[in-house]
């Protein structure tokens, strides 16, 4: 409240002390209101037949409510024409007051209002007052917001611990989240402002607490209370930015990072230097930041103050995803029947995937209008997945070249890959990785020129997106039913989508080589977000895109660059029935690799929570002549269904150097290493050693 004001107290009842009442006692409400955050179990602070004149019940909710004085006392000293000092019936003045969120004529005789609308006595003018207007519709929250304990001594031991966290910065924009048991922050109203409602700050606050009795037994005890002066900018960088990962290549260093607040990431680009003495050196100031790219405006990770730097059009972006057969772009009147559903359907998918893709026309504005949750960034926030950096092909494979252990000439190696590498050593250099917005991400890195240098005349190194890529197990999950864990919702909070480093590598099929980015999810495609326990099932996905040439990306081409995309609902193995059920949540980063049978294969670890609780990798072989995936799944049969075991990472072993995969090597989540015998010429004799 208002700290020039003497404090007091508002109504009882569904008013918590804080609003003005329609029907309770004197009807008064708090003089010098501005900000109240009710913690409404019954559901009467926003529940205009009993408080103020806006909102309806909603029980067990979180309910922000503005600035009001409505007493007579104060209605008389700011309003004496229409509340005059001696008037009759006080309370009913309140109360109407109240009720109509409109000044009343309580004179004795007919007004001439500020409207030019004459006003008899004892009626509402045209004229409206601040009577604690709800700042935002009420949060529902599913989780129990008290203690409700109907007994005499309520026990502790029962209580939820929860955190509230509000803060208004410099420029009046109001955030509230809150938190249980100190975990992921719930945002109620992110940078809403505040003065729209309630008008200027005052000069100082009073901060209070006031209850009412409700529909039960409702114990709340404050066990910690902490205020700090408004000094924050809404557009500051935030102190809590983390950095998630980085990576090395050539003359730039790659840096993924990560803001818990509002969940939104940057990917930034710098030069390597050697300073006066010597010592490698990180600039200051980064060549790019994807953030900024997709985000437009300033960006003070490469110094730029422009304002009006324009954001990359969600228009202008290549993003993929998989509809069940092929791979196209990722725009509601292409996606398949069940993913727009998923979506929203008719009503709302069409603006969601458009949020999604990057436009902001529908994003909550600071005075609360809008459909969709207020980004800081159009980049997700960078937390498990490592920026992955492809520049040309320069794998050992260019020189001649046999599988020694079958005595068989590999045909690949040699001339064919040496093409391969020269006609490609100018491809633009792209860096990839995966983000909590649902969608893995190319930015463009520069590229090397026929003599090996680093340039950026035919690929600019300015960070634009050249490729993006929507999973469908994404597409299915990112709107769900819980809006802590809906990405679109004013109220998420945080999930996992796309969390986990990719992997690359170059293969031989169709007479031709290619390069291919293969990823899990991490713990992303669960709608009810990261799973942390040893019993639950995940929903298990991997994708594979050919990223062979950055030049041909684009929507036209979506069919080409999605290889597949396989899940835990769909997968079929050559060598199990049913094996999809031992895939789960892909942490690891694919392998690449050639294998005895003359075939190239993917090969990853099953993952975590999947449905048979068991230990294995899988290998997708690409045939050489057609191009066609075949999947085997090597079970090491140490498995359960309560303590869920799993694999994420594998190595590979070429024990004779001759770049054909001999051994793999995994270590399960109960501690054992396991190794996977591939020796041999025929996949049906690949399998896991009988003991760890």
């Amino acid at each position: 409240m208002d700290g020039t004001k003497t404090p007091s107290i508002g109504s009882f009842g569904g008013s918590l002390g804080y609003s003005c009442s329609n029907r309770n006692g004197a009807g008064v409400g708090v003089v010098g209101g501005y900000l109240a955050v009710g913690i409404d179990e019954l559901g009467n602070f926003s529940n205009k037949a009993d408080s103020t004149s806006d909102g309806n019940g909603n029980p067990n909710s979180i309910i922000m409510r503005g600035a009001g004085s409505i007493t007579y006392d104060e209605l008389s000293k700011t309003y004496p024409r229409y509340y005059p000092a001696g008037a009759g019936d006080q309370s009913n003045a309140v109360k109407s007051t109240c009720r109509s969120g409109f000044l009343q004529n309580w004179s004795g005789a007919t007004l001439t209002d500020a409207n030019n609308r004459s006003t008899p006595d004892q009626a509402s003018t045209t004229e409206p007052v601040r009577d604690y207007n709800l700042l935002r519709a009420p949060t529902v929250v599913t989780s129990p917001i008290s203690n409700q304990q109907n007994v005499a001594v309520p026990l502790r031991a029962n209580a939820n611990l929860i955190t509230y966290d509000l803060s208004i910065t410099q420029d009046n924009l109001l955030s509230l989240a809150y938190s249980y048991n100190g975990g992921v922050r719930i945002p109620v109203m992110t940078r809403q402002s505040i003065t729209a409602n309630n008008g200027p700050l005052p000069p100082s606050f009073l901060f209070g607490f006031t209850s009412s009795t409700g529909g039960g037994t409702n114990v709340h005890e404050i066990t910690c209370f902490k205020a700090g002066p408004i000094n924050i900018a809404a557009n500051s960088a935030s102190a809590n930015v983390q950095q998630s990962a980085t990576l090395q290549v050539g003359s730039q260093v790659y840096f993924s990072f990560y803001h818990p607040l509002n969940d939104w990431g940057q990917l930034t680009a710098s030069n390597l230097y050697a300073d006066s003495r010597g010592r490698v050196t990180i600039a200051s100031l980064a060549n790019w930041d994807g953030s900024c790219t997709l985000t437009g405006g300033v960006c003070q990770a490469t110094g730029s103050t422009d304002a009006t730097a324009p954001a990359q059009g969600s228009s202008d972006r290549a993003i993929l995803t998989w509809n069940g057969a092929a791979g196209v772009p990722f725009r509601y009147a292409s996606l398949a029947a069940a993913e727009a559903i998923a979506l929203g359907g008719a009503s709302g998918g069409p603006s969601r995937v458009d949020y999604l893709r990057g436009d902001r026309t529908n994003e909550l504005t600071p005075t609360g209008t809008g459909l969709y949750r207020q980004r800081d960034g159009v980049l997700g926030d960078i937390v498990n997945s490592s920026p992955t950096w492809v520049g040309k092909p320069a794998l050992p494979y260019s020189t001649a070249g046999k599988d020694l252990l079958r005595n068989t000439a590999v045909a690949e190696f040699g001339a064919s890959y040496a093409s391969f590498s020269s006609s490609n050593k100018t491809r633009m250099h792209v860096v990839y990785s995966g983000a909590n917005d649902g969608m893995l991400h190319g930015f463009r890195a520069g590229a090397f020129d026929a003599d090996g240098a680093f340039s950026t005349t035919a690929s600019p190194n300015d960070g634009k997106e050249v490729l993006a890529y929507v999973p469908r197990a994404v597409a299915d999950s990112i709107h769900t039913a819980s809006t802590t864990e809906d990405f679109s919702s004013p109220q998420y909070a945080h999930n996992a989508y796309v969390d986990t480093t990719p992997g690359t590598g170059d293969l031989y099929y169709n007479n031709a080589w290619h390069t291919w980015l293969v990823s899990g999810l991490g713990a992303g495609g669960n709608p009810t977000g990261a799973i942390n326990d040893t019993s639950s099932t995940a929903l298990g996905a991997l994708f594979a895109l050919d990223i062979t040439n950055p030049a041909a990306f684009g929507e036209a081409a979506a069919a080409a660059l999605v290889i597949k995309e396989w899940s835990s609902a769909d997968l079929v193995c050559a060598n199990i029935a049913n094996c999809k059920s031992s895939l789960g949540s892909v942490y690891g980063t694919p392998l690449i690799r050639l294998m005895h049978d003359g075939n190239w294969a993917v090969i990853f670890g099953n993952g975590r929570n999947s449905a048979t609780g068991t230990a294995g990798i899988f290998i997708i072989s690409v045939n050489r002549t057609t191009g066609a995936q075949t999947i085997r799944f090597l079970d090491t049969g140490v498995k359960s269904k309560t303590d869920k075991n799993g694999i994420d990472y594998v190595a590979s072993a070429d024990l004779d150097d001759d770049h054909v995969t001999d051994y793999l090597y995994a270590g399960d989540k109960r501690g054992n290493i396991w190794r996977f015998n591939v020796t041999s010429a025929s996949p049906s004799a690949w399998a896991a050693e009988t003991t760890p």
